[in-house]
């Protein structure tokens, strides 16, 4: 019976391709072929939308935990003394 190590596990798990590359390759093939009129921005948007959507996430968070801070009147160590265990 074969028994896999850890890197042939490893190898098998890793590799692939991500649907974001899937869509570029398919979004630039329909542009060089002249099936869309995108422009390169829309093309490559599988890239670029999920850093945005990330970053107004993290933005909009930040913005929420500073006007609790501000209305509340209490410090940020009491804000992540309340969400973090000891």
């Amino acid at each position: 019976m074969f028994i896999p190590t850890n890197d042939e596990k490893k190898s098998n798990i890793d590799g692939g391709i991500s649907l974001s590359t899937v869509l570029v390759v398919v979004f630039v093939i329909l542009k060089l072929s002249n099936n869309i009129d995108w422009s390169w921005w829309w093309v490559f948007s599988p890239y670029w939308i999920p850093i945005v959507l990330v970053l107004s996430v993290f933005i909009i968070a930040l913005f929420v935990s500073l006007l609790y801070v501000a209305h509340t009147g209490k410090s940020i160590d009491d804000l992540t003394k309340k969400y973090t265990k000891k």
